[in-house]
């Protein structure tokens, strides 16, 4: 999802998924955390660091380094959970949730648990 620029791109990504799953099949995927709190601790530590851009409706768009060798820089959009939800909501799908992230274990992962970067996303599709 966080190579959609619009909403309808979103919702395209979405449809796509809905497409491909059995009736009462459900879509799982790991996304940003529309909750991140840009104020909070950041992920360099854990090997990616996030620049906030411009707001556009419904998010803002970000340049996203990974801390390999060599690095690695793209460009992405932060969604808010409201529209990737709707998204979900306009392909068909009749729920949509986001399941909280849970880091693993021990002082390193502190900030990970307080400030979680990424999350899951369920959609079901109905039985229809």
């Amino acid at each position: 999802m966080c190579y959609a620029r619009t909403f309808d791109d979103l919702a395209a990504m979405a449809r796509t998924a809905y497409d491909n799953l059995r009736p009462g099949g459900e879509y799982v995927g790991v996304e940003m955390n529309p909750r991140f709190d840009w104020q909070g601790p950041p992920a360099t530590e854990y090997g990616l660091t996030h620049r906030p851009g411009a707001r556009f409706p419904g998010g803002r768009e970000l340049m996203v380094t990974l801390h390999v060798d060599p690095p690695i820089t793209f460009r992405a959009c932060h969604w808010e959970a409201e529209p990737i939800v709707d998204a979900f909501h306009a392909a068909g799908f009749t729920s949509a949730g986001f399941v909280p992230a849970v880091g693993p274990g021990g002082e390193f992962w502190a900030d990970f648990r307080q400030n979680p970067t990424v999350t899951a996303i369920r959609a079901v599709k109905g039985q229809r």
